[in-house]
């Protein structure tokens, strides 16, 4: 997986690494060179993903921090940046709920809160609490 990153669409890179993170919440051992090297895509890819991608990249990075692991810093500010920007289309309950979700864990880990991107997720929970 390492070689190939770098030519992966953002949905491939955050499908990975969600598919990453359950396996090692299943206590599968993963490869830690596979990790990095998606983790490290997540800045290039960020700025193309769309709601689903969003919430399941912050996921894993939130249970990286988590388990104790360093968090890229870059790509969590990367992945903020996308998240205020798709929030408007975060129509799907589960997205809204794994991004605010991720974003309190990381909080809680130290890493610093992007207040707009709360703001915006925040503004669209309400609108989807219906269906949640």
């Amino acid at each position: 997986a390492p070689r190939v990153a770098g030519e992966m669409e953002p949905l491939a890179v955050s499908n990975t690494l969600w598919a990453i993170a359950k396996l090692a919440e299943k206590g599968v051992e993963v490869d830690l060179a596979t990790m990095r090297a998606m983790i490290e895509q997540t800045p290039r890819v960020a700025g193309r993903m769309d709601t689903q991608a969003v919430s399941k990249t912050l996921w894993f990075l939130a249970k990286l921090a988590d388990k104790g692991m360093d968090v890229d810093l870059a790509a969590v500010r990367a992945v903020y940046v996308q998240a205020r920007r798709v929030a408007g289309r975060m129509n799907h309950p589960l997205d809204v709920s794994n991004t605010l979700w991720a974003i309190a864990k990381l909080a809680e880990k130290g890493v610093k809160v992007d207040a707009a991107a709360v703001r915006d997720v925040s503004r669209r929970a309400q609108r989807v609490s219906s269906t949640m």
